[in-house]
């Protein structure tokens, strides 16, 4: 066990061993959920090492107790790290750069992912997603299905969007359903991410979205029909924000990732149409009502282009409107993608 004010934290503990797999694990103040998360990691089956990298980010619950207890009893494959200091609240992203020295210092070939309020739920699911990437050199990220337990209720809810097949930045760039606990993906890419994106220059709200989209344009992506993991929703999600400063700054990310990627890589116009086309159809009103000029005004302007003149009509006057909830709501019920807009991007 290390703290990270011992400047080999991240090696002094790990044996020499080939490491296939380094699982990616963030905890904070998550007593309630951590053993869920750690059973699933010891749990796994493979004919190859693994480790577990669990990063207590200087939590004020038993968080660190719990993750310390692992380790103890679980010494190869449970490697801990804990902060003295929060890193996440520090600018510059120091988490960020914390976990990836981490995770190369293991030495593996492949990280998969789970925070430490999910888990999973099939031993064999590093097994199964290193099995597809090492017979399918051309595919960049692996992921499966995933049921969900929703916290505030305590009841579990079976994976809606059961997919199998192969998909690409098409489809991503205006879906992102897949689950962090899902993934796994090659180290290699998580270094040149890390050289592309530094340290959340872009000062995005989320560190997932970006990734999957940066994955997706260094090869296909898979989502294997297995259901392995459990995401868990909690009070923490953009849908529960309160706040309207942090929705704000939530939306601004999601433009900010949707722009950048449809600049910065080849992606199909109707691709692109569709993505813009989902964002300001869950965010066009929030902008207008919170006044929010740079998305509010772009949404204005890409319903007039692509033939929404009622919409744009709507959001212009949503201010002056009584009711405009449930007439954005009625509004946006009956607005569809246009027809010339045909393309399946669904993994298949």
């Amino acid at each position: 066990m290390y703290y990270r004010n011992n400047e080999n934290y991240y090696s002094d503990n790990l044996d020499k061993r080939k490491v296939m797999v380094s699982i990616h694990c963030i905890a904070y103040n998550q007593e309630k959920y951590i053993r869920d998360t750690l059973d699933g990691f010891v749990m796994q089956k493979t004919d190859f090492p693994f480790v577990a990298v669990v990063h207590d980010d200087a939590s004020t619950d038993n968080t660190a107790s719990i993750i310390r207890e692992y380790a103890e009893k679980y010494p190869d494959i449970i490697k801990p790290i804990f902060e003295t200091e929060n890193q996440y609240r520090k600018p510059g992203g120091p988490l960020q750069k914390i976990m990836l020295q981490a995770i190369n210092a293991t030495g593996a070939k492949y990280v998969a992912y789970c925070e430490g309020d999910d888990y999973w739920t099939d031993p064999l699911k590093l097994q199964k997603q290193v099995d597809f990437l090492e017979s399918h050199p051309d595919y960049s990220f692996v992921c499966c299905n995933a049921d969900y337990y929703i916290q505030k209720y305590e009841t579990l809810r079976e994976c809606q969007y059961k997919k199998k097949g192969t998909f690409g930045i098409e489809y991503l760039i205006y879906r992102n359903c897949i689950e962090t606990c899902t993934v796994m993906t090659s180290v290699k890419y998580l270094n040149s991410f890390q050289l592309e994106f530094p340290s959340n220059e872009f000062n995005l709200s989320f560190g997932d979205y970006q990734l999957w989209l940066y994955l997706s344009t260094k090869g296909k992506c898979m989502r294997l029909s297995d259901t392995m993991a459990i995401y868990r929703l909690n009070s923490g999600g953009v849908s529960n924000l309160t706040d309207n400063v942090k929705k704000i700054k939530w939306m601004r990310s999601i433009i900010t990732v949707i722009d950048y990627f449809s600049t910065n890589y080849k992606i199909e116009e109707e691709a692109k149409k569709r993505s813009y086309f989902t964002f300001f159809r869950h965010w066009a009103f929030f902008a207008a009502t919170v006044k929010d000029i740079t998305v509010y005004e772009r949404a204005i302007k890409f319903y007039a282009e692509n033939g929404y003149f009622w919409t744009k009509i709507f959001l212009k006057c949503a201010r002056h409107i009584q009711h405009p909830k449930k007439f954005w709501a009625f509004i946006n019920a009956h607005n569809r993608i246009k027809p010339v807009i045909t393309k399946s991007y669904d993994p298949a």
